[in-house]
């Protein structure tokens, strides 16, 4: 029982700067530029929608960064940990910005919430790029695919109720 909650203990502090990048564009983003600066794809449809801004993104990525940098502080791997902390949240943002592209693409609206994609699209992005500064193992993903929806759910009720989020989810 030790090894699994030491296990996920440390999947979970591998993982903590893209669980912030995705949290910190709601602070940073809102009224933003849109990232698609209000153009739409050759569908006649935009290409990300209002959800997504420069000022959210780049909020994004600086806070995954500064938490990478901590966390590094905190293990003695400053270099490491930062440039983990800008790989994660990089590919944190990318992840999700595809995701947003491609619902645009389906015809699905700005806010339309998609269960597991919603959580997955930044989780596969970062850990795409992380992979490259700091492999993780099949199992630690297989933890991040189970309790990565749970821990976005809750977030983003909190951020609900306290009025910084729009949408529960």
């Amino acid at each position: 029982m030790t090894d699994w909650l030491n296990l996920i203990f440390w999947t979970v502090v591998y993982i903590l700067p893209a669980y912030v990048a995705n949290s910190a564009p709601v602070l940073f983003g809102k009224d933003g530029t849109p990232l698609d600066f209000h153009k739409t794809w050759i569908d006649h449809k935009r290409i990300l929608g209002d959800g997504k801004t420069i000022q959210g993104s780049l909020g994004g990525i600086f806070s995954g960064i500064v938490t990478g940098v901590i966390i590094g502080y905190l293990m003695n791997n400053i270099g490491l940990y930062a440039t983990l902390g800008v790989a994660l949240s990089v590919g944190c943002v990318l992840g999700d910005i595809l995701k947003s592209f491609l619902k645009r693409r389906a015809g699905i609206e700005t806010g339309a919430e998609l269960v597991l994609i919603d959580s997955w699209d930044f989780l596969v992005g970062a850990v795409l790029l992380g992979y490259f500064i700091l492999p993780i193992t099949l199992e630690q993903f297989l933890i991040l695919l189970v309790i990565t929806p749970i821990i976005h759910r809750v977030a983003n009720v909190f951020a609900h109720w306290i009025r910084i989020k729009r949408v529960p989810w």
